[in-house]
Formats: C-alpha cells, structure tokens, sequence
C-alpha cells in the first residue's frame, strides 16, 4: 500500500466547508485533479467519473474533484456537465502540494 491521503479542507461549488476527514475511513476517496474546467480532456475526466458515480457508490467510493477555480466557476462547470459530486476550490494549491501534483501544466 501507498501512503495515507493526506488530510485538508476546502470550499466546494456552493460555497460550503468540505473537509476529507468527514470521509477518510468512511468511504473510499477518489480525489482528482483537473487544471482547467470546460476543455476537451478535463471534461472527458469528469463526464467519465460522473458516468460511473453509481459503479462507485456500489464499491463504497466518494468522488471529489480539485482545481484552483473560484466556487461560482466550479458551480457553472457542474451544472453545464450536470456532474454529480463535489467540486473544490484550490485556490492556493495547497491540496495539490500535498499530494504531490504540479502546479502547471507543461
């Protein structure tokens, strides 16, 4: 087995508090990355996970997506995809520091 996830806080799309310790031992959790909402292959990504929610739900898996947009931006992506999990904001990129993702896309 890999390392723990590490822990953290963040602002989901309706601007409520989301914290991965209400889950971590709980359920299984997915967390993705995603550099930029509404492009061709972060939208795949997320249609896909959006796709199989109920796949994972069976295995006992909460999905939640980071990225560095702002809570009403993470909203409109939602609902133009009609996605069915939460999305948080990294406005910092403290979430993605801590689990070792890159910043910037090359």
């Amino acid at each position: 087995m890999g390392d723990p996830a590490p822990t953290f806080t963040a602002t989901d799309q309706d601007g409520h508090l989301w914290k991965s310790s209400d889950w971590i031992g709980k359920k299984y959790l997915i967390v993705y990355f995603y550099p930029a909402a509404m492009t061709g292959g972060c939208t795949k990504q997320a249609c896909a996970f959006r796709d199989d929610v109920d796949k994972l739900k069976l295995k006992d898996a909460v999905v939640v997506g980071v990225s560095g947009y702002a809570p009403e931006d993470l909203k409109v992506f939602q609902q133009t995809y009609e996605l069915n999990f939460d999305l948080l904001a990294d406005y910092n990129g403290m979430i993605a520091k801590a689990f070792g993702v890159p910043m910037t896309v090359s």
